[in-house]
């Protein structure tokens, strides 16, 4: 029952969304 990887993946992929869209569009 990977639960816990699963939400240790939901966190990754949200840090990493957070840090490519930072890198994309940075603060103006």
């Amino acid at each position: 029952m990977p639960y816990k990887d699963y939400f240790i993946w939901g966190a990754t992929a949200g840090i990493l969304m957070s840090l490519y869209r930072l890198l994309r569009e940075p603060e103006r």
